[in-house]
């Protein structure tokens, strides 16, 4: 019998569907962060399953009774689990707005699978990550800062069955108490693996609006915004012909319909986006 057994599962709750919920009106949400970690978990050797939850509701117009979104994601999550027997559960917390659901799904995750490691990541968890401890029953750890290098240094530790006390940037529960370990360096994108769309099924892409971040960080010190602190006050960019593979892909692949680059400073007359926008036109 075919082994579907994976390692990790890693999950974004979404945010197109979660308009009527929360009087949201942006769209174009894509779950840049699991797609990320996921493909660097896979270049380290670990098999990563990826759940995005905007492809399984869709875009809709009317809220669904929350009481139906949840029995959906419960009977999805009982399945996915049931094949997968994941070592580590993860969930990406992108916005606040999906700070309840997240925890929901969670708490969902750590009844239907009592032994597997549950944690989350993100800005909101991030700064209030004992608090995202103490308000979810069934968290186990939180990844502050960037993902790829703690959640990959964490899976290592689960699957080797050492202590998680020796992975830096997480903030965990252990005997109904709160242990916080070092905090993690920023780490180097150029040893970022070009993004695997296989992850996500076609449904993902095929006219879509699909979003990537080329630069991580920012150097300005705005008090309104989280940046300054989450990203260390340091700019850093990812490899240009990174972005470009990952473009011909989208595009000639994947079909879709426009990609957007999200960034937090991005100067419209240096040579990073000049270049950028000239290698684009290629495409």
């Amino acid at each position: 019998m075919f082994n579907k057994s994976k390692n990790c599962i890693l999950i974004d709750p979404g945010v197109n569907y979660l308009r009527p919920f929360e009087g949201l009106h942006a769209l174009g949400h894509f779950p840049f962060g699991c797609l990320s970690m996921a493909t660097f978990l896979k270049n380290s050797g670990f098999s990563v399953k990826v759940i995005a939850f905007d492809d399984v509701f869709g875009n809709i117009e009317e809220p669904l009774p929350r009481e139906e979104v949840l029995k959906t994601i419960n009977t999805i999550l009982e399945n996915e689990i049931r094949q997968c027997s994941p070592l580590l559960v993860g969930v990406s917390i992108s916005y606040t707005v999906q700070c309840t659901l997240g925890f929901e799904i969670i708490d969902i995750v750590k009844r239907l699978s009592p032994d597997a490691t549950t944690a989350v990541g993100g800005s909101h968890v991030t700064f209030l990550d004992e608090r995202s401890l103490l308000e979810c029953k069934g968290l186990d750890i939180v990844v502050r800062g960037e993902g790829e290098w703690t959640i990959t240094d964490l899976l290592h530790c689960i699957k080797n069955k050492t202590d998680v006390q020796n992975v830096d940037g997480i903030t965990y529960k252990k005997n109904d108490k709160i242990f916080r370990t070092k905090e993690r360096g920023l780490g180097d994108l150029n040893k970022l693996p070009v993004l695997d769309f296989n992850f996500l099924p076609a449904s993902c892409y095929k006219n879509k609006n699909i979003n990537i971040a080329p630069t991580r960080g920012c150097y300005y010190t705005c008090k309104f915004c989280t940046d300054r602190v989450f990203w260390k006050n340091k700019l850093r960019a990812t490899p240009v012909e990174k972005l470009i593979k990952e473009a011909e892909l989208l595009f000639n692949k994947y079909k879709i319909g426009f990609l957007s680059y999200e960034d937090s400073m991005i100067d419209v007359n240096g040579a990073y986006f000049s270049k950028i926008s000239n290698e684009l036109q290629k495409i």
